[in-house]
């Protein structure tokens, strides 16, 4: 896994604090913010990929009738491009938040559509954390994009598949 990929999960604000040194409050911010997103949907379009095996847990998912929800702060248009582009199943649910997970959202998308003994796969400790406040049992992914190797086992989270 290259460096950009552990920096991932920290979001526009992240990869250009890194890259240029820039917080939101800048001046430039905006316009690079702006320029990222461009460049990272045209990517999308080109390199995305799901990791190895989640295509065929997918399709067991679907062959077993379990519901799934998707529950992010990535905004909707890079979401529904990035199943559209993998050819991926579509969630039986998808809540764009465009900002950090919260267990409120979480518990609402619960009442919504998915049963409240359903599981929370996350990748970053925020996700456990706001899992575990829904009331809902996670799953620690620790590989990909993933800022919780290690420290998720200590967040209440049942099982961490690497």
């Amino acid at each position: 896994m290259n460096f950009c990929n552990l920096k991932l999960s920290a979001d526009a604000r992240g990869l250009l604090a890194d890259a240029f040194g820039i917080s939101p409050d800048h001046a430039d911010f905006p316009i690079l913010r702006d320029e990222f997103f461009s460049n990272y949907e045209k990517a999308l379009l080109v390199e995305s990929r799901l990791f190895d095996g989640i295509d065929h847990l997918l399709v067991q998912m679907d062959h077993a009738n379990l519901l799934r929800g998707i529950i992010t702060n990535k905004s909707e248009r890079f979401t529904k491009t990035h199943y559209e582009v993998n050819g991926s199943s579509p969630a039986s649910r998808l809540h764009c938040s465009n900002h950090t997970q919260s267990p409120f959202c979480m518990q609402q998308e619960l009442r919504i559509s998915i049963l409240h003994n359903q599981s929370m796969f996350g990748n970053d400790i925020r996700d456990i954390l706001a899992g575990n406040a829904a009331g809902m049992k996670t799953v620690a992914a620790a590989y990909g994009y993933c800022r919780c190797k290690g420290a998720s086992r200590g967040l209440g989270s049942g099982l961490h598949h690497q």
